[in-house]
């Protein structure tokens, strides 16, 4: 659908670059069905049609005579791009983009060009327009909108950042961050910006030492656990740090009541260092503009909150949630968690813009899920509301941020694969608040593609296979060298079932366990050398396990037949067998089960690392290959 979409785009604009003083070229009629089914279901069109310089004069579209080129070209410019890199994606001769079509909403206007416009084009079935609504939704929208704006507003504060920067502890971060740099640069490849590293440091510093996630408070006096007993009016201090609500719990112990403000003003968590998402996101993004960065506080309508950082080396906007430690994930939402998307509207003191799009990969079902407003409605208020924001920048920085919105809207015209690592349920929070919410992790929703192992050519003429995993930097690593194969421990597995990484913070480990719902999970990792002519000759595994109370890990080696297969012990010491001799097959395989209490699921755990040990691989699977033997089992 893009390139469809896109080439109408390219015509518009084309027109209007080479006859600008041809009228008939510089207005869009409204109601043309071809553009109703082509561009207005497509994200992302419409919004460069405003990008270009349209405007909305009744039932029509129309760019103004005199109006600059400027933009048009530039709009001009990247579609280009973007339909060379996708032509030379199909052709192989390029990275494939994302697969999928574009069925997203983003009509501003219903548009319509002059019908020589359109001449040789077909027509599609016509996909009807947003259903107007209330003007009440629309004033509750825009009193949402307009209070988001002006609280990003803050984070401008020089004062402000000022006292965030003689906390966080930069100098450190920067360090870190360098060395990091540096380790993914090395053998020649191009690596991770530095600044890009930094952005990571600074998440795992905000969860890992700043701030404190509160389900509820403990107890002041005692330190017992408390239960709510309601919400109480703030009192005129803590509405000065923006606490419009206040929960108040009740001591188990002692019965005293406990105050717990929720407080909105970044400059009150700076010293409360406490709350939930809405804190977390809060504080974070204000971290994130004290460290430099240019970063938005985006909301989603559906409750939650996280931020954007743009990163200068990949010239995009990363996804960053301070309260997952997660950066660059954004299908996280709606293929972990199990939300229904609807709005996400990403503020900052430059610009409002909906980003709905690039955290969804379910672009039709988000589509009827956004009745609150119209689209022509939602568009024309957050297009106002930068211009608003952009009118005292400069010429260059306005055209800065023009060529980034143009790339996003493009952006938004594809829908995303899901990635293995956006299959995460949520773990901030305690489980029954999570269960509460439907935010575990949403089984058999989103299906894990299986990855098997087949010997490259060099593996098959050295007649081996190495294939290492270090839980710590969730990493895959083949060969003897040690060459990095992929990052995420589910992207090279056959298969699992209930699976997660676990990151201890306090006690400075890492590894795999079951989900914490689940009563058993399994992992598998599977070889296969039906491509070459070679059989399995031996094999030499180090496979650990950890278990405590009644915990258990079972790991299962097998061939090509049942009777193929030895059990391990899942031990520090490596274990070498020749059971598999003569099959052609390898699969390992861990079942964890057992254990007590609400923790049960972490007293069986696998590959588990303290933070430092890079250079510890808990998972080592070298497997020799032979030549077939008459009496060999093929």
């Amino acid at each position: 659908m893009f390139m469809d979409a896109s080439q109408l785009l390219l015509k518009f604009a084309s027109n209007i670059i080479n006859n600008p003083d041809n009228p008939k070229y510089r207005t869009i009629r409204v109601g043309n069905k071809i553009f109703q089914s082509r561009l207005l279901p497509v994200n992302g069109a419409v919004e460069c049609l405003f990008t270009m310089g349209f405007q909305e004069r009744g039932d029509q579209l129309v760019c103004p005579p005199g109006e600059s080129l400027e933009n048009m070209l530039i709009l001009q410019d990247t579609i280009n791009d973007e339909r060379s890199r996708r032509s030379s994606a199909a052709a192989g001769t390029g990275p494939a983009p994302a697969s999928g079509p574009t069925p997203t909403p983003t009509a501003s206007q219903n548009n319509h060009e002059p019908q020589d416009q359109f001449a040789g084009c077909s027509q599609p079935s016509i996909i009807p327009n947003p259903a107007s609504t209330s003007s009440e939704k629309e004033r509750d929208f825009l009193l949402r909108l307009r209070s988001s704006l002006q609280h990003v507003l803050l984070y401008e504060d020089p004062d402000l950042q000022w006292r965030a920067r003689n906390i966080i502890p930069l100098a450190e971060l920067e360090k870190k961050a360098k060395e990091a740099s540096q380790k993914t640069k090395q053998g020649g490849e191009a690596g991770v910006d530095e600044r890009d590293c930094l952005v990571l440091e600074l998440l795992s510093w905000f969860k890992g030492s700043f701030f404190k996630w509160v389900d509820k408070p403990t107890c002041p006096s005692c330190g017992s656990l408390t239960f709510p007993v309601g919400v109480v009016p703030p009192t005129p201090e803590e509405m000065i740090w923006g606490a419009g609500n206040v929960e108040s719990y009740k001591c188990q112990y002692c019965g005293k009541i406990t105050r717990f403000p929720r407080y909105n003003h970044p400059a009150k968590l700076l010293e409360t260092r406490s709350g939930r998402c809405g804190e977390w996101a809060n504080c974070f993004t204000l971290c994130c503009r004290a460290a430099g960065f240019e970063a938005r506080h985006v909301l989603d309508w559906t409750d939650h909150v996280w931020t954007e950082v743009y990163s200068e080396s990949q010239q995009r906007w990363l996804h960053c949630d301070s309260c997952e430690n997660t950066c660059d994930k954004p299908l996280l939402y709606e293929a972990g968690w199990g939300k229904k998307l609807n709005y996400i509207i990403a503020f900052s003191f430059e610009q409002v813009l909906d980003v709905t799009w690039r955290y969804s990969a379910k672009h039709e079902e988000v589509r009827q899920a956004r009745n609150l407003v119209s689209e022509e409605w939602l568009l024309e208020i957050l297009n106002k509301m930068t211009e608003e924001r952009q009118k005292n920048l400069s010429e260059e920085r306005r055209k800065i941020l023009l060529d980034r919105q143009v790339k996003e809207l493009v952006e938004f015209f594809t829908i995303k694969s899901v990635r293995n690592d956006e299959l995460q349920g949520r773990t901030s929070g305690s489980l029954a608040w999570r269960l509460l919410r439907g935010e575990t992790k949403q089984e058999n929703e989103w299906q894990h593609e299986p990855y098997i192992y087949k010997p490259t050519d060099e593996e098959i003429k050295e007649k081996r296979l190495r294939i290492c995993f270090n839980c710590v930097i969730n990493k895959y690593l083949r060969g003897y060298d040690r060459k990095l194969d992929l990052s995420g421990w589910q992207s090279r597995v056959a298969g699992y079932s209930s699976i997660v990484r676990k990151v201890e913070r306090d006690w400075k480990m890492v590894y795999l366990a079951r989900t914490e719902t689940a009563s058993t999970g399994s992992i598998t990792w599977q070889i296969d050398l039906n491509s070459c002519d070679l059989v399995i000759d031996s094999v030499t595994i180090v496979a650990r396990s950890t278990t405590y109370q009644t915990g258990r890990v079972d790991w299962k080696l097998t061939g090509d037949e049942e009777s193929q297969s030895e059990t391990l012990s899942g031990g520090q010491e490596s274990t070498i067998t020749s059971a598999l001799s003569g099959s052609k097959t390898l699969k390992l395989t861990a079942t964890l089960s057992g254990g007590k209490g609400d923790v049960a699921w972490q007293h069986a755990q696998i590959f588990r690392q303290t933070f430092g040990s890079e250079s510890e691989y808990p998972l080592d699977i070298l497997v020799l290959f032979r030549e077939p033997t008459r009496d060999t089992h093929l």
